[in-house]
């Protein structure tokens, strides 16, 4: 492995920022999207897109993403995965081509999308880089919905809020649960905590003090509670 850090052209340089601008642009007011990237020396075996897909990734800032992928693989510190694939391709002075596939107007949503589309791209013979088990091998739907829900605890208090997914809390030996709204959360915890981080806060029964199972569920009313 070189482990010296990238020395890329001023022309790759500039294409690459002119690339992260434009996708800023396509992704308009819904900013949290979906993106592929591909690999400009390989063919896509079923001619779906230009390239090879090797990533699929979900964030709500596309452009800083897009330049946190790069400078990550510019410093040359990954023996493994889609940064040391960019990190390849850039040392050949190829630029890895980074293409929306899909807008949403919550991070609910888009990290739902991000399991479908990564089975969708499996599917059609992409070389995907990624790691999770859901985004590198092939599942059932059943298991698709079970990594969805598990994605969802990804979400900050604020996501949440946002796209109406309350926080079940309850005993593994079924003495007690709760269902907390999203404005539950917002009125206790900071809007940048995410629902994963407070399986912390509750992770005993207060009844029995065995562990808490968790669970993100989507559209509850619980207005008249």
């Amino acid at each position: 492995m070189n482990n010296e850090r990238i020395k890329i052209t001023p022309e790759i340089k500039d294409r690459m920022q002119q690339m992260a601008a434009d996708l800023a642009v396509q992704a308009g007011e819904l900013r949290y999207v979906n993106y592929i990237i591909l690999d400009p020396t390989r063919a896509d075996p079923y001619n779906l897109y230009d390239f090879m897909p090797i990533y699929i990734g979900q964030t709500g800032d596309i452009a800083m993403r897009v330049k946190a992928h790069f400078n990550a693989a510019i410093a040359a510190k990954r023996t493994s995965g889609i940064l040391r694939k960019l990190e390849q391709l850039l040392r050949d002075d190829h630029l890895p081509i980074f293409q929306i596939v899909e807008c949403h107007r919550t991070r609910a949503a888009c990290v739902k999308a991000e399991t479908v589309w990564a089975q969708r791209l499996l599917h059609a013979g992409a070389a995907l880089e990624n790691g999770w088990p859901d985004q590198s091998v092939f599942i059932n739907d059943r298991n698709l919905l079970r990594f969805q829900r598990q994605r969802l605890l990804q979400l900050t208090v604020g996501e949440a809020l946002d796209a109406n997914v309350s926080f079940e809390v309850a005993c593994r030996k079924r003495c007690s649960s709760k269902v907390y709204s999203p404005s539950d959360l917002d009125a206790a915890y900071s809007a940048k905590t995410t629902l994963h981080q407070l399986r912390k806060v509750f992770r005993f029964c207060h009844g029995c003090g065995s562990l808490n199972q968790f669970a993100a569920i989507e559209g509850l009313d619980l207005s008249r509670r």
